[in-house]
């Protein structure tokens, strides 16, 4: 199967292997996905990209979606400590501004989805069985983006140029990935 474009419909790629790999299995879940998506793809789906949105997302890199404790059989958990909201003033400044450019968002204010992240997703995330502060959720994503799984750099490094007239095959995709982390990834795809 040939994909349109790096828009090519790859929405989200999961990583983490259950293997436990760089993953923190707890009595609430079993392993943490990373999940990224490439904003041209999001934007030709969803149809909600506004000049204003595009013109914010740098089209032809990947971007962190999310990390989010999950289970082998089912999804979740979600939304686990309501007794840690959101406070955008947690975040540095610094931080804040890889953010904006790695985790941003495409359909609401970046804060919003932060927001929404991490109030359904981060409250849930432990490491050595104690609570994640929010600084350090939101700075283990960019860790594993920029350095783990920079998807876009393995790409370019393969010859590739990103942008809306590339298209890879998902076998292409599946063994560049493989072969970068060590395991198979699940790849969605929409036509």
């Amino acid at each position: 199967m040939n994909l349109i474009s790096l828009l090519f419909y790859l929405w989200e790629l999961l990583f983490y292997g259950k293997d436990g790999s760089s993953a923190q299995a707890t009595d609430t879940y079993d392993y943490i996905m990373f999940a990224q998506d490439f904003p041209a793809t999001y934007c030709h789906i969803s149809g909600e990209c506004t000049p204003e949105i595009s013109a914010k997302l740098h089209p032809n890199m990947f971007k962190i979606h999310g990390l989010w404790p999950s289970l082998n059989e089912s999804e979740g958990p979600e939304f686990c400590d309501s007794s840690r909201p959101f406070d955008l003033s947690l975040l540095s400044g610094d931080l804040q501004d890889e953010l904006h450019h790695w985790w941003a968002s495409y359909n609401a204010s970046d804060s919003d989805f932060w927001a929404h992240e991490w109030d359904k997703h981060g409250t849930c995330l432990k490491v050595s069985g104690k609570d994640v502060t929010q600084p350090s959720y939101f700075q283990r994503g960019l860790e594993e983006s920029m350095s783990r799984f920079n998807i876009t750099e393995w790409i370019e490094a393969e010859g590739f140029r990103p942008n809306s007239t590339f298209s890879m095959s998902v076998a292409a995709m599946r063994a560049l990935i493989k072969e970068k982390i060590g395991t198979t990834v699940s790849l969605f795809c929409e036509k």
